[in-house]
């Protein structure tokens, strides 16, 4: 019941912007800054945070480790998102 009131409540918002009249441009589904879980390869698991976008369906994301980094160039189907949860780190 209370997804059909958010469902509800998000097309109500759709309908608002794109009747405004305004250029409506819809953001990437993994934004600088979120969280994602590798899904396939020998980085199966690990977890890190997008730093930075380059086209559409490319961006960089940091995974740390010993106070360190490493940047990994990765594409949406790669990666879910997870919380942003300090303690949800590589499994």
């Amino acid at each position: 019941m209370d997804d059909q009131f958010r469902l509800r409540g998000e097309l109500i918002q759709i309908h608002r912007m794109l009747s405004s009249g305004l250029p409506v441009v819809p953001e990437p589904e993994y934004p600088v800054g979120s969280r994602v879980r590798i899904l396939e390869g020998p980085l199966k698991n690990l977890v890190g945070t997008v730093i930075r976008r380059g086209n559409r369906d490319h961006f960089v994301a940091v995974v740390h480790f010993l106070g360190r980094g490493a940047t990994v160039e990765l594409q949406g189907w790669q990666v879910e998102p997870v919380p942003d949860d300090p303690g949800d780190g590589p499994v």
